[in-house]
Parts: C-alpha cells; sequence; structure tokens
C-alpha cells in the first residue's frame, strides 16, 4: 500500500512538472520550419537556374565553331555586352512577343524544373544598353492559348525602365537559350 501511495505522490508530481514547464508553441515552430523550407526551396531554384545555364552554356561551346582569332581578341568584358556578340536575329519582331498573356515566351528543357529555365532565360536577357535586368516572379495569371499556366514576371533594365513578361515554361522541346528576345531586348550568348 505505502509504494502504491509513493508512486501516486511521483505520478501526481510529474504531471503537475509536466504541466508547468514551458514548452515553444508548435505553431510558430511550424512557421519557423516553413519560412525555412521556402527559403530552402527559393534557393534549391537559383542553384538549379545556375547550373542549367552552365550546362546550357557549355553545350553552347561544345557545337559552336570556332571564334576567329581576331574576334576573340576583340572579346572583352566590355564586348561581352556591348554589342559585339549580341545576335540581333535573336530578337523578335512580333511587338506582342512575351509582352502579352496571350502570346508568351514558350520554353522549357528536357528534365528538372520549368522555373529554373525561366531564370536561365531571364539571366540570358540584356536591355538596350546590353546590361541584364532585374527580375522577379509575379506570379501566374492562368492558362496562355495552349493551356499551359502562364507566369508573369517584372523586369528593371539598367535605365530603371520596367517591363512585364509573360512566360509559358511548359514546353520542354524550346530551350530556353535558343527563345527569341522580346523587342527591344537580346539574348547574351
Amino acid at each position: 500500500m505505502k509504494t502504491k501511495a509513493v508512486c501516486l505522490s511521483l505520478l501526481f508530481l510529474l504531471i503537475t512538472a509536466f504541466e508547468l514547464t514551458p514548452f515553444p508553441s508548435f505553431a510558430q515552430d511550424g512557421a519557423e520550419q516553413r519560412r525555412r523550407l521556402r527559403g530552402d526551396a527559393a534557393q534549391h531554384m537559383v542553384d538549379e537556374a545556375t547550373r542549367a545555364v552552365d550546362q546550357a552554356n557549355r553545350d553552347r561551346r561544345r557545337i559552336r565553331p570556332n571564334v576567329a582569332p581576331d574576334r576573340a581578341a576583340r572579346q572583352t568584358d566590355t564586348g561581352r555586352y556591348g554589342g559585339d556578340d549580341i545576335n540581333p536575329a535573336q530578337t523578335s519582331d512580333d511587338p506582342t512577343y512575351g509582352y502579352t498573356r496571350e502570346n508568351p515566351v514558350k520554353l522549357g528543357g528536357d528534365s528538372g524544373s520549368g522555373a529554373a529555365y525561366s531564370h536561365v532565360y531571364l539571366k540570358q536577357l540584356r536591355d538596350k544598353n546590353r546590361r541584364p535586368f532585374k527580375y522577379y516572379r509575379v506570379g501566374n495569371v492562368g492558362a496562355g492559348p495552349d493551356g499551359h499556366i502562364t507566369d508573369q514576371y517584372k523586369l528593371t533594365d539598367s535605365d530603371g525602365s520596367e517591363f512585364t513578361l509573360f512566360i509559358d515554361m511548359y514546353h520542354p522541346e524550346k530551350n530556353p537559350l535558343d527563345c527569341l528576345a522580346p523587342k527591344g531586348m537580346f539574348m547574351a550568348p
């Protein structure tokens, strides 16, 4: 009987101690964990896009004919964005291409995330000064003409002008580095 009373007393003390011990809120832990996971997912997407750009550039160098020695000598850091290496034929003549939801840039890739290929494309775009754009994804704007979800991006050029582009990233047959740039923009090699 005495052991039963001692056991009950210990059980009572444990329950009281458990109730008085402060524990972190599970809701706060869950929110923090979700924030951490979103950050990890965003970093993963950036890493994936960077790897895709690097791979695409390696592939392009493999199939590109050798550059003439005089042109290779002219290619400096300013030449990279200065215009000698920009191909105007890779810019669309259509004024609605990329600028409207009904005529989005269509791109994709063989494997991986379509969002990563969108970033590959956007990183290769250059403004009228041959400088890269700053950009961010606004969100999806629903189905485009092919029935695929279309994303909207805001771009800012080196002069501070803003542009809105629409991208349909569900076309694996179209390499983002081979897509045309919208009118008034250029693709870096």
